[in-house]
């Protein structure tokens, strides 16, 4: 009876490692995946910036962009200078998006109304009590 309890208990013990095996795996491989997307969201990141860097020839300081070009070839390094450049660059995309998005979205103003003769005005928005 006494061996029997002991095989039941080393039963339990044998599987609850190999859950926590598992887990471990699990979360080893959650953590692999992870990595594997920062790796490649930062290989594309700098393949558009070198594709940018192209295809900006009359946009910038040509010295500049053989530096830029030549680092980031060669070493593979982003330069501070490159970092503020793009970090300027994608300000102002936000700044005029957001200044689009505003005007997009501004209230219109009401149109004069129309004299259609005698004196008679008709308005050509519709009144706001008016479904």
């Amino acid at each position: 009876m006494l061996n029997k309890v002991k095989e039941f208990f080393n039963k339990k013990k044998q599987s609850l490692e190999e859950k926590k095996k598992q887990l471990d795996q699990q979360v080893e491989l959650q953590k692999a995946k992870k990595f594997y997307a920062y790796i490649k969201a930062g290989s594309e990141f700098a393949k558009f910036i070198v594709e940018d860097l192209k295809r900006q020839e009359n946009g910038m300081n040509r010295q500049q962009r053989r530096r830029f070009e030549k680092e980031l070839e060669d070493k593979g390094i982003f330069s501070p200078e490159l970092i503020t450049f793009y970090q300027n660059k994608i300000d102002w995309v936000i700044t005029e998006a957001d200044k689009r998005i505003a005007a997009l979205n501004a209230p219109k103003k009401p149109q004069p109304p129309v004299k259609v003769g005698n004196g008679i005005e008709v308005s050509q928005t519709k009144p706001e009590n008016v479904k």
